[in-house]
């Protein structure tokens, strides 16, 4: 039996997008469903609101090795972990660690990744997930053009000791993405072999960057093979991306494109991607932001 948890990794920023995306679990998902909160050790009584019976804040320093340490100083705006061991490690490439390592510290076998600004919008059936045994891998054939796609192969290669070169080009990266427990102890089995202390964290620390998405699909499609990985491979469909250049980054034209959006079949919610949000008002309008949603889940669901 494949039992699911939803995993989300946040921070202060994000809270009030957070906040919209638990009203949604707590609304849309099977109760039976537990959804961790993996934030900030410094955020965390920011989160504890959120906090019910099927949801769990825990501390990212729970993943992360004593041995890094938060510098108190902030960088252009950005949180950085040093160590004696590491590069300096920004805050993303640690919230990407701490998602590869949460078989250290949950229990679940299948874990569903969403992002703070991703929320359903009507009832989700987890069975979509499954086939014969089977968990989706999001994995898409077309080519991908993004410039980071290339940095983000040749990263995982290095990682995983494997020439580039025989990896064919797929995009692993989506607004929604599930992780098998039993991959995610290979992947780290893997990456620790022949490194300094034994430790899988430390090749993913000493990376300027690296997608967490891709090195696991990559690894779990062409290092362990899609069938022994436990996968099978399948298109995102479950969460529809909307990117800021579709609203202008105006809350006004968001309202519209909200007002007026239809799940295509199999879709059970969105991912708002906020872009420059902060500097034309929408954060400001977090209130306004969460009554569209409201307003989007009664019209959907009556």
């Amino acid at each position: 039996m494949n039992r699911l948890a939803i995993i989300t990794t946040s921070y202060r920023n994000d809270l009030s997008w957070c906040r919209i995306l638990c009203q949604s679990i707590d609304r849309f998902v099977p109760n039976e469903i537990m959804h961790y909160l993996f934030i900030e050790d410094g955020d965390t009584d920011l989160f504890r609101p959120l906090e019910n019976h099927r949801r769990k804040i825990i501390s990212q320093n729970t993943v992360i090795p004593r041995w890094m340490i938060k510098s108190p100083v902030k960088f252009r705006g950005h949180n950085f972990w040093i160590s004696p061991l590491t590069l300096p490690v920004r805050g993303w490439i640690m919230q990407q660690v701490v998602k590869l390592g949460i078989f250290e510290v949950l229990d679940e076998d299948v874990f569903l990744c969403l992002d703070s600004e991703a929320f359903f919008v009507r009832p989700f059936d987890p069975s979509v997930l499954f086939r014969d045994g089977q968990v989706m891998l999001v994995s898409h054939d077309e080519p991908w053009d993004w410039p980071n796609a290339r940095i983000y192969y040749r990263s995982a290669a290095r990682l995983l000791g494997i020439k580039v070169e025989t990896i064919p080009v797929r995009r692993y990266m989506s607004v929604q993405f599930v992780l098998r427990r039993e991959v995610l102890q290979s992947l780290a089995e893997r990456l620790k072999k022949g490194t300094l202390f034994h430790n899988w964290k430390i090749p993913l620390f000493n990376m300027i960057r690296f997608s967490e998405y891709t090195l696991y699909g990559i690894f779990a499609e062409w290092v362990m093979g899609t069938v022994e990985s436990g996968h099978f491979p399948a298109r995102e469909f479950l969460i529809r991306y909307i990117g800021p250049k579709s609203y202008s980054h105006d809350i006004g034209n968001l309202e519209k494109v909200l007002d007026e959006f239809v799940p295509a079949d199999g879709e059970a919610g969105i991912l708002l991607q906020k872009g420059r949000a902060r500097k034309k008002g929408i954060s400001p309008d977090a209130a306004l932001y969460e009554e569209m949603v409201h307003r989007l889940w009664k019209r959907l669901n009556k």
